[in-house]
């Protein structure tokens, strides 16, 4: 194995990192709703003075969260958009006041006009013209907006400056500078401020994606608490698989047609036609209920009680044993078929090259031509799907950890789907992708390894 290849690969994780996080960002940028109103939502209290702290609150925490920033390191607009848009606070707002600028060009006039319509509110009356005229002064179209503005039944001091400020717009459109590009450089950013942090956010190359929309905890600590489990079951389905897969798989290629490779094709086919979810019911019907075996415990990795307080890790390991047996056939087993088919297929052909015979010829018993040299040079297709296990360690299975009520990264995917918690669904896409690369650059070492023709220059 040449090391200048492995610092290539590793140089390499360097852009491809860089492409994962770019993907994550976009995501959290792009994602419906206002983050801030999601993590500061709750509170069952809509008094004045709540609202007034709720507001005070969310200027804050945007603030803070780097949200009034630029979006990322330079953007490309025209010359009648300025670089502050993301100081207004309100989402809508945002995108109300970019369509007047491309539509108008003249900033001042828009920010005037944008003025007006919010500090100008002195009875509730104009609050309810605020929202219709925030919506109506986003059609673009003057003559509609003027016909629509006159049919207010209110004659309010607010509508009058309204009205006279849109006037002004108007008379001093710059549509010209809607046509005229320009790059313009932001740093700090947005994005910086997500991958690198500021202050007490570390940012999400040190592990820190910000706050859970459900919970309002911090989404690396939410899975770093679920994540133990789905890492235990990954990990042991795959080391098990292996286990069994490769004698089987060995001695099913070495002897092709044999009655042995009969019976466990027919049983591997079998496992691996079987619906993981459907396999996973039968185990419970068959074994945790009352009515036929009960033998193992329906649902949960522990007692519905807890471990006793004064257990060691090894107690709570012994007690958590029966809850582990029924998931963990139900992880292997189609694993257990899939390695098994493939290596007895690579191994059939193997046993046909010259060397085998060379090796038999010398005398080697026939353990050591099966394994030092024939199961070797079958290596790279596992190599291949080990490779691949790693993004799987983080997201868990979905089906099985709800089947059997596992508290794993898998079930706490799927919640953060449903509850639109975008944090924890970028945190886990990100880490997956850091895993994906993981698993390909140990794959590519571990082929290195296994087959010394392989040199990589």
């Amino acid at each position: 194995m040449h090391y200048g290849y492995l610092i290539k690969r590793l140089l390499t994780f360097i852009p491809a990192l860089f492409v994962i996080t770019i993907i994550g960002f976009i995501i959290s940028v792009n994602a419906p709703g206002d983050p801030v109103d999601r993590i500061l939502s709750g509170s069952g209290d809509e008094s004045q003075t709540n609202r007034i702290f709720k507001s005070a609150q969310y200027i804050q925490y945007r603030k803070e969260a780097g949200l009034d920033l630029p979006v990322f390191y330079f953007s490309l607009r025209s010359i009648a958009e300025p670089d502050t848009l993301n100081r207004v606070a309100n989402k809508q707002h945002r995108k109300w006041l970019t369509i007047l600028c491309r539509h108008y060009g003249n900033w001042n006039e828009v920010s005037n006009l944008y003025k007006e319509i919010i500090t100008g509110i002195t009875t509730s009356d104009d609050i309810m013209i605020q929202q219709q005229l925030l919506q109506l002064f986003s059609l673009t179209e003057p003559v509609i907006i003027q016909q629509r503005i006159a049919g207010f039944q209110s004659n309010t001091f607010y509508l009058n400056q309204t009205k006279k400020a849109f006037n002004d717009l108007l008379n001093n459109q710059s549509k010209w500078k809607s046509l005229i590009p320009v790059i313009a450089f932001h740093y700090p950013n947005q994005y910086h401020y997500w991958l690198f942090g500021n202050g007490d956010h570390k940012g999400a190359i040190r592990g820190d994606f910000g706050v859970s929309y459900t919970n309002h905890q911090p989404v690396g600590e939410r899975i770093l608490q679920r994540c133990g489990w789905t890492l235990f079951f990954s990990l042991t389905s795959v080391l098990l698989a292996y286990i069994i897969s490769i004698p089987i798989g060995v001695n099913a290629g070495a002897k092709p047609g044999s009655k042995f490779d009969k019976i466990t094709s027919s049983i591997l086919f079998l496992l691996y036609s079987l619906p993981t979810f459907w396999f996973a019911t039968l185990l419970l019907m068959l074994f945790a209920n009352p009515d036929v075996f009960q033998i193992f415990p329906v649902s949960g990795v522990k007692p519905a009680t807890g471990y006793p307080v004064d257990s060691n890790l090894f107690q709570k390991f012994r007690i958590s044993i029966p809850y582990l047996i029924l998931p963990l056939i139900a992880y292997t087993y189609s694993s257990i078929a899939f390695i098994s088919r493939m290596l007895r297929s690579t191994m059939t052909e193997v046993m046909k090259q010259e060397y085998i015979k060379t090796a038999r010829a010398k005398g080697l018993s026939e353990r050591t031509v099966l394994y030092r040299h024939a199961f070797r040079n079958s290596l790279l297709p596992l190599i291949t799907i080990f490779g691949n296990l790693f993004p799987a360690l983080l997201s868990g299975s979905v089906i099985l950890e709800t089947i059997f009520s596992i508290p794993g990264m898998g079930a706490e995917t799927v919640m953060a789907v449903l509850n639109f918690d975008y944090p924890v669904i970028v945190a886990v896409f990100t880490i997956s992708g850091v895993l994906a690369l993981t698993g390909y650059l140990i794959a590519d070492i571990l082929y290195a390894i296994a087959d010394p023709r392989i040199r990589y220059q």
